[in-house]
């Protein structure tokens, strides 16, 4: 029974720290496009 609950518990944790690696991937392009966008600005 414990054994069970203990994988359950892993595998919830791993899939929130999934879910948080995408959010900050998708965070981190979306500040770079911002970035290029605005340097572009810049620029021209």
């Amino acid at each position: 029974m414990l054994m069970i609950g203990a994988l359950a518990t892993i595998t919830a944790f791993v899939s929130a720290l999934a879910l948080l690696v995408l959010a900050v991937t998708r965070l981190v392009n979306a500040v770079r496009q911002l970035m290029k966008a605005i340097g572009f600005g810049r620029k021209k």
